[in-house]
């Protein structure tokens, strides 16, 4: 069974899952050099997955420190033992934006919560465009 990590790629600001490598890995979107993101080790079944959180996430504009927070939170939720399905509905009701990924969200949805703070981790990281953004 095929084992891989999550990437972030600051050049086209996309995730990807990667096979473990002892180099740099590379962006599957654009090519560029990317940088492991910590979590979870993720397996063949879960692409598709993570494909739509990060769509979702992507398109939902969450990072910086919006990302952050909300990556806290879901977090403390799962620490509290909190129903995770519970925790998938709150979240579609405060970011609608996540909508798409409601299947791979609530299918599994520990394992979706897992998918959406690695997505969120991702992004809290404020690449050198969005550092521009930030100072305009």
């Amino acid at each position: 069974m095929a084992r891989y990590v999550p990437v972030h790629c600051e050049a086209c600001a996309r995730s990807s899952l990667s096979p473990p490598t002892e180099g740099t890995p590379i962006c599957s979107f654009c090519e560029a050099p990317a940088r492991v993101v910590p979590g979870p080790i993720f397996r063949d079944e879960d692409w598709l997955a993570f494909a739509e959180v990060e769509q979702a996430v992507a398109n939902a504009e969450l990072r910086g420190d919006a990302a952050a927070a909300l990556a806290e939170e879901l977090q403390q939720e799962l620490e509290r033992g909190r129903d995770p399905l519970q925790v998938v509905q709150g979240t579609l009701k405060r970011v609608p934006a996540l909508a798409n990924a409601r299947p791979a969200l609530v299918s599994a949805p520990r394992r979706g919560i897992q998918l959406l703070v690695v997505q969120l981790n991702a992004r809290t990281r404020a690449t050198s465009a969005d550092e521009g953004r930030l100072t305009e």
